[in-house]
């Protein structure tokens, strides 16, 4: 049995009031666990601590070391995700705004999945 998520609305809040309507197929979920995870920093969720990314160890370094890091953590945390085969493509784009966006497509059990998740910025 596959597990189904609530959809997510624009503000990352889960979605109610429609029954089933507001659960997302599998690859809706699947996509929104992957969303879910980039956007998610090492050690502030209290029920798994090991869940997401160590943003702000991996963030205080410089130079290319730093994208290193940064993509093999990306990387990472995609293959991990519940339903993901594999990574098709990836690519991580520096913005001015102190922002990373993450623009990848996945092979999972479902069909391919394309998507993008802009993480942090002055704004975050």
């Amino acid at each position: 049995m596959f597990k189904i998520f609530r959809k997510l609305d624009d503000n990352w809040d889960w979605t109610f009031g429609k029954g089933i309507q507001n659960y997302g197929d599998n690859k809706i979920s699947t996509m929104q666990n992957i969303k879910s995870r980039l956007l998610s920093v090492k050690y502030d969720c209290f029920f798994d601590l090991t869940a997401g990314i160590d943003w702000f160890n991996i963030l205080s370094q410089r130079g290319q070391f730093a994208k290193d890091v940064v993509e093999i953590n990306i990387r990472l945390c995609i293959l991990q995700s519940l339903y993901v085969t594999e990574i098709t493509d990836l690519q991580v784009i520096y913005n001015q705004d102190r922002s990373i966006t993450a623009q990848y497509t996945v092979n999972t059990i479902f069909g391919e999945i394309e998507d993008t998740t802009v993480i942090g910025g002055q704004n975050a």
